[in-house]
């Protein structure tokens, strides 16, 4: 069996960080990996955490998914305006794991933090806006939109 090829920080600053964040602090090459018929083969999310760090990675990689997973959900739930369209993303990037790392692909990681802003900055403009000019706070059953 071969060893792995790469480190744990390889593995995060790579697999798990979108490419938006990573492309500034370290030079990345596009990695190969060894396909059975490169027509055919598909190399899933974990190909390349396979490839850094063998079964550990694939293991890291699992579990760094789905914690990604349910820490979105959480920041989104509460949303009634954006959370079909930020649950939307979240399931496409879901899907599209079966054939590539959509976490460290900076276009489909990207789209999901605009659900989550546009989220927050609505809620604080309802804030303000049920606070008035009077600049009373807001009663504790007061909820984000």
């Amino acid at each position: 069996m071969k060893s792995p090829e790469g480190s744990y920080k390889d593995l995060v600053m790579n697999e798990f960080l979108p490419a938006f964040v990573t492309k500034f602090i370290v030079d990345q090459e596009p990695k190969k990996f060894h396909q059975i018929n490169p027509f055919l083969n598909v190399g899933t999310i974990y190909v390349y955490s396979f490839s850094y760090l063998r079964w550990p990675g694939i293991l890291l990689m699992f579990f760094y998914f789905i914690a990604l997973i349910n820490l979105y959900y959480l920041l989104i739930r509460k949303s009634d305006t954006y959370k079909v369209t930020g649950m939307a993303i979240l399931f496409n990037m879901i899907i599209f794991a079966n054939f590539h790392n959509t976490i460290a692909y900076s276009a489909s990681s990207l789209q999901l933090i605009y659900p989550v802003l546009f989220s927050m900055v609505s809620f604080l403009l309802n804030q303000r806006k049920l606070r008035g000019s009077t600049g009373e706070p807001l009663p504790e059953a007061a909820t984000p939109v």
